[in-house]
């Protein structure tokens, strides 16, 4: 069986001019797109895409979630603060017995631990002491180089027989000694408290205040 190709085109005469109209013409909108599908498709799509997001349900567990860890971290989140404060007061207390110890020992080995004032050089500075113990706040600083510009605020005391010296974390928002003692004395504070007329020393840290 042989097949025979025509080239309408390029063969005016081979069909009438009304019949090549009508078939060129239908041709044409066959393979013209259909716009309604592709338009139908597109809105299809959108909606595929739409409806991968979170549903309400899912929302509201994600909400309860971050609602029970804030519940369970803010807490310590929050009590950082006073953890950090706390440990500066007792790192400070350590460095203080430590440098206390060691001028007392220098002081008896030396023969002045009984002296009420008595003044001598420690790793080549000069130290004043009573009984053997660091004499002063400025004698305590110095020995602990503790930075009392930035980071602490201490406030002397004497009363009856004791040489008081409550030391405080630094805050920007107190200036007095009594505003001090009354937030953070016996709360957040170290205590240096010796007796002036013989040998009885107390170094004492508190943080339940913090």
């Amino acid at each position: 069986m042989r097949l025979i190709y025509l080239n309408l085109n390029s063969c005016s005469g081979c069909l009438p001019q009304t019949l090549r109209r009508r078939f060129f013409t239908r041709d044409a909108e066959a393979a013209r797109p259909d716009l309604k599908t592709s338009f139908a498709r597109e809105v299809s799509a959108m909606n595929t895409t739409s409806s991968s997001g979170f549903t309400l349900i899912e929302l509201v567990v994600v909400i309860v979630i971050l609602g029970i860890l804030a519940a369970t971290a803010a807490p310590k989140f929050m009590n950082l603060r006073g953890d950090a404060r706390a440990a500066a007061i007792h790192g400070l207390e350590g460095v203080l017995k430590s440098a206390d110890s060691m001028v007392y020992s220098k002081a008896v080995i030396l023969g002045k631990e009984k002296d009420q004032n008595a003044e001598f050089t420690v790793e080549g500075q000069v130290v004043r002491t009573r009984f053997g113990h660091l004499a002063d706040a400025h004698e305590i600083m110095k020995q602990t180089d503790a930075d009392l510009v930035n980071e602490w605020f201490v406030a002397p005391k004497t009363s009856g027989d004791y040489y008081e010296l409550y030391i405080f974390i630094k805050d920007p928002s107190l200036r007095l000694d009594q505003e001090y003692r009354d937030l953070y004395q016996d709360k957040c504070s170290l205590l240096y408290k010796r007796n002036n007329n013989r040998d009885e020393l107390i170094i004492k840290a508190s943080t339940s205040g913090c």
